[in-house]
């Protein structure tokens, strides 16, 4: 060791003993005296720049010292590169001695903002990046730092998972490779935030100040949907004229038309022209108006499909394999064993290329395709790609999707908002679905957010604040947060009517509000053979008690005396009572106003009330006046004016006063509009008009 001492004195001493401080600091940078060389370079920086920046820059750069600052180094080497190219040639050949050139600057610049890139991108968030990006703009790695920030950037936007966000990251980064992505989730997220209550105003709104939105056009359909909820005459009107640019109106003129002239007479439409002067389609409108107001009814002839009209001419000659009814202007139909889509011209609407297809609803279908379930539009381009076991339907923008037995959620653009992930899940309903995992079932937000973490063995959707719940066996009641209304401690609680639900505890039942308050307290007795879930109708409900029945109002005052054995629903002012195992009907008084003579009493439909005689059914008017004889074994409630009844020969049709108006003989009737029923008997069938009294059509070989 002393050798090496004496060696190493005998070589650098002498060069120590000429040499400037610009050599003695790197010498001391050479045996890694690290204090002694930055002590040295910082006192001869001012008149040494280039090479004092470098030899600081080297320090501060290893990571083998206590100075080591990559900051620092980067200051350092930029000075020394800048001080180099205006410094004199002498200077130069000084400096190049010590190892100090242009390239040797330029390649330490390089290992320094590679060092600053590495321990950025350790850190991996969007502060540094931009510091970097910043502090290091001449960097050859500057375009990776950028690419690097953004991702980084667009990742913490898609955490917040707000439209905000989204709009901060295009403003901040407009170049970012992520622009269409982000462009597309804030589209979305402004949407869905925007008309998160889900109310017609809010979707106008957005409408309003978003007039070049994809979604656009989403939130005018649920307009549409939101103001024609009972597809009325008046409700078609109001949104025209309300909603004048939204791009459902040619639609909602069609169907008020389809409305108003349903009897197809040229009386009719001659007043819709006069009542409605600015029906928009004059010109093409009476080729469109008679297709649209003809009824399609699907026939078969030697065993292939197509249509007829009401007065039994082939519209669409019958080559098909098998057709369903018309729905929004097109209908399913099989053709050489793939499913397709035709117009009512008879046109094709959607190619026969598919496995399966289902009747379109809002302009949407769901198609199988090899196998999987997707949606198409009426173009026959899939909205959502045919790749799912089941597809349910859009419930708050919303439907609930099954992939490999699992579900998920998806939007009305067809993407998967909630991965397929759950063993079961239900509809949206005020914001939140049941979701089922091994846990038990919990409830999601409609971003796939767990609200209620999954701990009960059944759950419902949520309805006016509550959902019931079962857990260990028992029921319960919670709100949207979890809060517990009800304690999971009762057998039974039965689905909310009028405000109030049937709650069952050791035998005994009351009512319960929504929001877990006894309106009648547990002092009923219960049967459920009896009673079923025994609902509020017409703000009366039944209560069992020492084996008798009675009714009760809403804050629980009898009614109705416990003297009968059974009460059904009253309906045209009278009930169904049982007395000593008989049926009879009384007013809303108790008085009796038909006796008690029957084995079985329905309430009444239509000024008629089915009862049973002698193991037969028959029908009686409101004075007990038997209308139509007990010789059935089975009948429907009187609807339409008619009602449907059985004997041993089949099925036939009667009018409300009795008289026959179809003999019974047919295994099937299905009223297929008010005046139009369809007749089914060995394998044949054929259309009846109630009004003509004759076929509209029938098949080769009906009897």
């Amino acid at each position: 060791m002393k050798h090496k001492l004496i060696v190493f004195l005998f070589i650098v001493a002498p060069v120590l003993a000429w040499a400037g401080k610009l050599e003695k600091g790197f010498a001391a940078l050479r045996i890694y005296n690290y204090f002694r060389a930055q002590e040295i370079l910082i006192d001869c920086q001012k008149k040494h720049p280039a090479g004092a920046g470098y030899g600081l820059a080297l320090i501060y750069a290893r990571t083998d010292n206590p100075f080591h600052n990559i900051a620092r180094a980067h200051h350092q080497i930029l000075s020394a590169h800048w001080a180099y190219y205006t410094t004199s040639v002498k200077e130069k050949m000084r400096l190049k001695k010590l190892g100090v050139t242009d390239s040797a600057i330029l390649l330490l610049e390089h290992r320094i903002d590679t060092s600053a890139y590495i321990e950025t991108e350790r850190k991996r968030n969007v502060v540094d990046w931009n510091n970097y990006i910043d502090e290091y703009c001449g960097s050859a790695l500057i375009e990776a730092a950028i690419v690097k920030r953004n991702e980084i950037a667009f990742e913490d936007a898609r955490a917040a998972n707000s439209y905000q966000a989204f709009q901060q990251f295009m403003q901040l980064y407009p170049d970012a490779a992520q622009i269409p992505l982000a462009q597309e989730a804030y589209d979305r997220r402004l949407f869905e935030t925007l008309t998160a209550d889900s109310t017609l105003q809010s979707y106008n709104n957005f409408v309003t100040a978003y007039p070049l939105s994809p979604y656009r056009g989403l939130a005018e359909d649920i307009i549409y949907s939101k103001s024609v909820v009972n597809f009325t005459i008046p409700e078609y009107h109001a949104f025209v004229r309300a909603y004048p640019q939204n791009r459902n109106v040619p639609d909602a003129w069609r169907s008020l038309y389809a409305l108003y002239t349903e009897d197809g007479s040229s009386v009719t439409i001659a007043q819709f022209w006069l009542t409605y002067p600015e029906f928009p389609f004059r010109e093409t409108i009476s080729e469109d108006l008679r297709l649209s107001m003809t009824i399609f009814y699907p026939i078969r002839e030697h065993g292939k499909w197509g249509f007829a009209d009401s007065t039994g001419k082939v519209l669409i000659p019958c080559k098909y394999e098998w057709v369903e009814p018309f729905y929004e202007g097109v209908a399913a139909a099989g053709l050489n064993g793939k499913c397709g889509y035709i117009n009512k011209n008879g046109s094709v609407a959607i190619p026969f290329q598919y496995d399966e297809g289902e009747h379109f609803s809002r302009g949407l279908a769901q198609i199988v395709s090899n196998g999987k379930t997707g949606l198409s539009n009426k173009a026959g381009n899939f909205v959502v790609t045919a790749e799912y076991d089941e597809i349910g339907e859009f419930r708050e923008a919303r439907a609930h999707v099954v992939k490999e037995d699992h579900y998920g959620f998806i939007d009305m653009m067809g993407s998967e908002v909630v991965p397929c992930q759950y063993e079961s899940a239900g509809d949206f309903s005020e914001g939140l679905a049941y979701i089922q995992d091994s846990a038990g079932y919990g409830f999601i937000d409609r971003e796939g957010r767990v609200i209620i973490a999954p701990q009960f063995d059944w759950a419902e959707p949520f309805e006016s604040g509550s959902s019931r719940v079962k857990k260990n066996g028992l029921y319960g009641l919670i709100t949207h947060t979890g809060k517990v209304l009800l304690p999971c401690e009762y057998s039974y609680i039965a689905g909310f009517s009028e405000g109030l639900a049937l709650v069952v505890k050791d035998g005994l039942c009351g009512y319960v509000r929504r929001d877990g308050t006894f309106a009648v307290e547990l002092k009923y007795e219960y049967n459920r053979t009896l009673l079923g879930d025994s609902p509020f109708a017409g703000g009366r409900a039944k209560v069992l008690l020492k084996d008798k029945i009675g009714m009760i109002d809403t804050s629980g005052k009898i009614i109705v005396p416990r003297e009968y054995e059974d009460l059904g629903a009253m309906r045209e002012g009278l009930f169904p009572a049982r007395k000593k195992d008989k049926w009879g009907f009384i007013d809303a008084q108790m008085k009796l106003r038909i006796p008690y003579t029957y084995e079985y009493a329905w309430a009444f439909s239509n000024n008629l009330a089915r009862v049973k005689k002698d193991g037969l059914i028959g029908f009686v008017d409101a004075k007990g006046k038997e209308i139509i004889p007990p010789v059935y074994q089975e009948a429907t409630d009187c609807a339409g004016g008619y009602v449907q009844v059985k004997t041993d020969e089949g099925w036939g049709l009667l009018d409300s006063k009795g008289n026959s108006i179809l003999p019974c003989m047919y295994e099937k009737i299905e009223f297929i509009s008010p005046y139009e029923v369809r007749l089914d008997n060995l394998d044949k069938f054929a259309y009846f008009n109630l009004i003509r009294c004759d076929y509209t059509w029938k098949e080769e070989g009906f009897e």
